[in-house]
């Protein structure tokens, strides 16, 4: 939630109503400086923005965090999932852990928040997915990977009568 995509979803959810935001991340900072001008304007606005550190990858901690969200800031109403994790290499130079470096905050974050949020009245769970999941990615197999994971995800919620959306984003500027 604190990184430039989390961020600059944030600043739009508040333009378009939003009164209360928690914003989660595995730092709790915010890491450069065109982040820190939206986090400044979210600092100042009339919504609620809290940020929290919290490895999404480590369901207990996602559990936990949630039930302080909830408590301080009231009913889960969504949430955005914008782990953008890249460890790139051609395959033969992938490795276990390259592997677990993407799928952590991407694919295990992504569940752990579904199961967390399962019983909770949601109006909407998105994932922020990309292309290379149905295209692929030169050097970038562990990402496309995970990226399909989410869209799995996105189609088992539904499944289930959740909401769950999976953005397969192509490239962007900024």
């Amino acid at each position: 939630g604190l990184g430039g995509v989390g961020l600059r979803v944030a600043r739009w959810l508040v333009e378009h109503g939003a009164e209360c935001l928690a914003l989660l991340s595995r730092s709790g900072e915010v890491r450069d400086l065109a982040s820190a001008a939206d986090w400044e304007w979210l600092s100042s606005c009339k919504s609620r923005v809290v940020r929290r550190k919290c490895d999404v990858s480590d369901a207990t901690v996602v559990s936990s965090m949630l039930d302080e969200v909830r408590s301080e800031l009231g009913p889960l109403r969504g949430v955005i999932h914008a782990a953008g994790v890249l460890s790139d290499g051609t395959l033969p130079n992938q490795s276990r852990e390259s592997f677990a470096c993407v799928y952590g905050p991407k694919v295990d974050g992504a569940y752990n928040l579904h199961a967390a949020t399962a019983d909770d009245n949601l109006e909407f769970f998105v994932l922020f997915s990309s292309i290379a999941s149905v295209l692929g990615s030169a050097g970038q197999a562990n990402y496309a990977a995970a990226n399909a994971c989410l869209d799995a995800l996105a189609v088992h919620r539904q499944s289930l009568g959740l909401p769950g959306v999976s953005i397969q984003w192509g490239a962007w500027a900024e």
